[in-house]
């Protein structure tokens, strides 16, 4: 399906509940280069299926089927991105599950819309990652090629498996939005998953972010043998117990 609006198409996947009251909708923000049809987005749209619960899951611009192009894009353009669908897909209260990028989305979402969010749940949540994972881990003559050239070619992934284009603009406008430097002001049920064995966001920015948060209700689990992709079995059982978590609170 396909949402216009602000002159831009978003592309998304839907489900709306039959029978279940007062249970709030589960908003998936993906990760950088990722879609809805991801094995989370798929794994979360067949549970909220089953279980009777509303469900949302969206492509940023220049991601999957939605209108733009990665160079184009931008923290704050994702950012308006997700509060777009929140806005007007979606009532009543929701719980935002934010992978990698979509962890950091979250957070931001959460402080712009805190009356709609009961609760979050991030999987190799990935704040500040333009500065602290991009920026801060180029070379000099790296930056300065991304500075004269408004962009630079990097190889990433756990296993050295992707090529990324950074822009310039990326990078700017992801200052804008690091929320790693002070307090989080979220007061929310936080539930934070991470793999040790994670090489492309270290399992200690989760940590640092249970820190900062406002909230004393932080929970982490790590997974000793799970990767930055965190989509096997394993971590998809981990998954379900976070939304069951969050969803039925002791």
């Amino acid at each position: 399906m396909m949402f216009h609006i602000k002159g831009k198409a978003i592309s998304y996947k839907s489900y709306s509940n039959k029978t279940l009251q007062n249970i709030p909708t589960i908003v998936f923000l993906g990760g950088f280069m990722s879609n809805k049809n991801s094995t989370k987005a798929t794994f979360l749209f067949n549970f909220c299926q089953k279980n009777d619960i509303s469900f949302v899951c969206f492509d940023y611009r220049g991601h999957g089927e939605s209108s733009g192009t990665m160079l184009e894009g931008t923290i704050s353009g994702w950012l308006e991105d997700s509060l777009d669908v929140i806005d007007n897909l979606t009532t009543g209260e929701i719980i935002l599950v934010g992978s990698s990028m979509g962890g950091w989305l979250s957070l931001l979402a959460t402080i712009a819309r805190p009356e709609r969010v009961r609760a979050i749940i991030g999987i190799a949540s990935s704040p500040d990652f333009t500065e602290n994972l991009i920026w801060k881990k180029l070379t000099s003559a790296q930056q300065k090629e991304l500075m004269e050239k408004n962009m630079v070619e990097i190889i990433g992934g756990d296993k050295e498996e992707y090529r990324y284009i950074f822009t310039k603009d990326l990078i700017i406008d992801g200052r804008k939005n690091c929320i790693m430097n002070g307090k989080i002001p979220i007061n929310k049920p936080v539930i934070l998953l991470h793999g040790y064995q994670d090489k492309t966001v270290p399992f200690d920015i989760s940590l640092k972010i249970a820190e900062l948060l406002e909230s004393e209700g932080v929970k982490l689990l790590l997974s000793k043998n799970s990767n930055h992709r965190m989509s096997s079995e394993h971590d998809l059982k981990m998954l379900e117990f976070a939304i069951q978590t969050v969803l039925f609170p002791l």
